[in-house]
């Protein structure tokens, strides 16, 4: 759906600062550079270009940190990078916050964070993996008596 404003340019929903589909447009000299360098220099165009809304600040420059960079240039330098990533970095609020391990559709355990961290930082996984199949087998045993 495109709208037309004032100035007579077709826009995409409303939206002024979105070309619509199909309109020509014409780029100066130094547009066709500044996208030419951005196309060669992704992290540059990320710093100069991208935005993240900020709970008290709204919207702001995407500002990497040195690993998000060396990460970047990673995936830039090399055909396939493997990467060792949580999924929800820094929301866990304490070390007692409660993690749920579960094995396909089976519950399995519940730990505090800390508890598994003293685990994997120690590659204690044996003694995770243990402790696990203990506490399945008496949810088991406890949905057979019932």
């Amino acid at each position: 759906m495109s709208a037309i404003p004032k100035n007579g340019i077709k826009i995409h929903k409303g939206n002024p600062t979105l070309k619509a589909a199909g309109v020509d447009y014409l780029f100066t000299r130094e547009q066709i550079e500044e996208r030419i360098r951005c196309t060669k220099d992704p992290l540059y165009f990320i710093e100069k270009y991208m935005k993240i809304v900020h709970v008290d600040k709204g919207l702001v420059p995407f500002e990497m940190y040195d690993f998000q960079k060396e990460l970047l240039q990673s995936f830039i330098d090399n055909r396939f990078t493997i990467a060792k990533l949580p999924r929800q970095v820094g929301k866990c609020v304490n070390i007692n916050t409660k993690v749920v391990i579960r094995y396909k559709k089976t519950y399995i355990i519940t730990l505090e964070i800390g508890k598994l961290y003293e685990i994997v930082k120690d590659s204690k996984f044996e003694e995770l993996l243990d402790l696990c199949k203990a506490v399945c087998e008496e949810h088991e045993k406890q949905l057979l008596l019932k």
